[in-house]
């Protein structure tokens, strides 16, 4: 049995992120990866059995990490607006810090055949976001409507001022008013 190092792993998801940036799923190759990972096709092979593997084990990482960020910055006590108001700033600032993560979960939910099992009951980045919703439609916040619509429009703003800051219509991201 080989040992495993659990530094590769990160390196693995990096040179696969970079690959798949500039080639979509479809141009990650295994022996492509190993490559640009600095390590044998073995190697590689020891840490995830097939691609597929290796896609699920990502899209869950960087579900968990968009997760962990939702709740940057919130105050035990915030009011039900502030809360509102900073996950919809961390999920964006999430978006612009981590552009080839963002195009990764993208590219994987969208991809012929990835409705797995496994990706159905994976962790989702956006869950908190969602039940905030709820909770304010249960309190009579927000228009009762289906939750997943809610997080549709806010998720289409935040799209659109990425690409506005992006193209140089809209300043800082960061100098956006999102406290309380």
């Amino acid at each position: 049995m080989r040992y495993k190092d659990p530094d590769k792993i990160p390196l693995l998801f990096d040179a696969a992120l970079k690959i798949i940036g500039a080639n979509g799923l479809v141009g990650l190759k295994m022996s492509v990866l190993a490559k640009e990972a600095g390590m044998a096709t073995g190697t590689v092979y020891l840490y995830f059995g097939n691609k597929a593997d290796l896609l699920d084990a990502m899209y869950e990482h960087f579900q968990q990490k968009l997760a962990e960020r939702m709740t940057n910055g919130i105050q035990e006590r915030a009011t039900y607006e502030a809360q509102l108001r900073q996950k919809w700033y961390n999920y964006l600032l999430f978006l612009q810090q981590h552009p080839l993560e963002h195009y990764f979960l993208s590219q994987y939910r969208h991809a012929a055949g990835r409705k797995s099992q496994r990706q159905t009951n994976s962790t989702d980045g956006l869950q908190s976001m969602r039940e905030l919703l709820r909770e304010g439609q249960q309190n009579g916040i927000l228009k009762k409507m289906p939750a997943e619509l809610l997080l549709v429009q806010m998720c289409g703003s935040i799209y659109e001022m990425l690409e506005a800051a992006n193209d140089g219509r809209l300043g800082a991201l960061t100098e956006l008013p999102h406290h309380a």
